[in-house]
């Protein structure tokens, strides 16, 4: 008996390689081809792209938000910069420029103690650079969060439950607890 055995590797996705083994024996007695192919298991394909954005993020809620509180607001700016760029790349569609979170930067620094430090004739104008970055920062969750959804809609067909409350309350925050929490809302609902 002669068995020959072919291996080849497939792409699934654009961002992951994933082997599957193609088995062809050929029998001499009946000169008959039987082959057998073996795939990946299905819900490891789905978690695998699921996980994609929290990898690339890599920080937990917690740890985020006590670096927030130590640095005084300054490393959410930094991460809303760092990391705009790469939903961006994920979601394949710009939806702000990383530039949005220097402008975040900017009016909150001017509306903060930086400002009282300047001219009477700034002064009064503080209260109203601070509210702007605030806006601008909320435009920016509010943006993010409906890409998020969006995205899990159209990759997965689920529909990620947001609630707008939390990602007015605690922004940054609640948008990469979002990140963090989207792979395994969908394996839960994959195994249902």
């Amino acid at each position: 008996m002669v068995q020959i055995i072919f291996t080849f590797s497939k792409f699934y996705s654009s961002s992951y390689d994933i082997n599957s083994l193609l088995l062809c024996k050929y029998h001499s007695e009946k000169d008959t081809i039987t082959s057998t192919v073996s795939r990946p298991n299905f819900l490891e394909v789905f978690m695998a792209q699921a996980d994609t954005l929290k990898k690339v993020i890599n920080l937990k809620t917690l740890y985020f938000f006590l670096i927030g509180a130590v640095t005084a607001g300054v490393y959410p700016t930094m991460w809303i910069y760092k990391y705009t760029p790469e939903f961006n790349k994920e979601f394949g569609k710009k939806i702000l420029p990383a530039s949005y979170a220097i402008w975040i930067a900017v009016m909150t620094v001017w509306g903060s103690g930086v400002a009282h430090g300047q001219p009477e004739s700034i002064q009064p104008y503080a209260g109203l650079f601070g509210l702007v970055g605030v806006i601008l920062l909320w435009v920016w969750c509010f943006k993010m969060r409906s890409a998020l959804r969006e995205y899990a809609q159209r990759e997965f067909g689920h529909d990620f439950k947001m609630f707008w409350l939390w990602t007015l309350l605690f922004n940054v925050y609640h948008i990469n607890y979002c990140v963090n929490a989207l792979p395994e809302e969908l394996g839960v609902q994959s195994q249902l």
